[in-house]
């Protein structure tokens, strides 16, 4: 299992924890003992202590908070994953139907809880409950596939995310595609050499006053995907959303900053003053918020 903080993207063997599952499956017994369990319980947060006392080979390597996730499934091999397209279902209002519109009674559906103790228990049951179940749709969170073989597990895994990412991109076609995306657009692109010019004189100033506390550096993003949201009539008010699900969050805090600035009509001392304005505030906002 990865170790907690790991990146799957660039993990060795030295970023894997390795735990015993008869000893995880033990923890059960344990946990029902408790009179205090339940969900953000007591009981249930002593049990990421425990999870320690199930290493094997004296693996250092620090496991995340969900092994109940991945070792209460009944297979070999476990797939947990939060890819955009499913998390585009998971995250909407109406996940459950959804689930069953496009997967059938082959992704079975657990309303969002956290990561835990709980979690494990809800899809052990419904794991024996729906035994044509090859997944289940996790609410607001992502989504976790099984199988005995490795590679049949990679496959459903990968299968899945295109079913989901097929039926999105079916229903956006349908209601006028990139032509219609996030209300239309408002603001043209600026060709690129101007594009250059503007960040080459605006980037230097924004990263000291975003380094204040902490030293930080730049990623610009300008390719067509972007530019149909920031460009759009409804991208402030997305924007003031926030993330859609727990593990956006953690990458990119609560909000992004979403500065109004109209790239035909104002100039590079114009987007400064509303950066330096939206700054204070956006500092403000996060601070009341946390």
């Amino acid at each position: 299992m990865k170790d907690s903080g790991g990146d799957r993207r660039t993990s060795t063997r030295e970023n894997f924890s390795s735990l015993y599952q008869s000893q995880l499956l033990a923890l059960q017994k344990r946990y029902a003992w408790r009179q205090d369990k339940g969900l953000k319980s007591p009981a249930e947060d002593d049990m990421v202590g425990m999870y320690s006392h199930t290493t094997f080979n004296l693996n250092p390597r620090a496991s995340s908070i969900d092994p109940p996730l991945h070792s209460f499934i009944p297979a070999k091999f476990v797939d947990y994953m939060h890819p955009n397209a499913v998390i585009a279902i998971a995250a909407s209002k109406n996940c459950e139907k959804l689930t069953q519109e496009i997967f059938g009674g082959e992704m079975a559906y657990v309303k969002w809880l956290r990561p835990g103790f709980e979690l494990g228990l809800a899809m052990q049951e419904i794991v024996k409950q729906n035994p044509k179940a090859t997944g289940i749709m996790m609410g607001q969170h992502g989504f976790i596939s099984w199988a005995n073989d490795d590679q049949e597990c990679y496959l459903r895994t990968l299968d899945f995310i295109e079913q989901a990412a097929q039926f999105i991109k079916a229903k956006y076609e349908a209601k006028g595609g990139d032509a219609q995306a996030f209300g239309g657009q408002k603001y043209q692109t600026l060709a690129p050499e101007k594009r250059r010019e503007i960040f080459a004189g605006i980037l230097p100033w924004l990263r000291r006053q975003v380094s204040q506390s902490g030293r930080f550096i730049a990623t610009v993003q300008d390719d067509e995907k972007i530019f149909r949201f920031v460009n759009s009539h409804d991208a402030p008010r997305l924007a003031e959303l926030g993330t859609s699900c727990p593990n956006h969050f953690l990458r990119t805090k609560i909000k992004p900053l979403f500065v109004d600035w109209n790239p035909q009509m104002e100039d590079a001392a114009a987007l400064k003053k509303k950066l330096a304005d939206d700054l204070v505030q956006y500092r403000k906002d996060y601070a009341a918020y946390y």
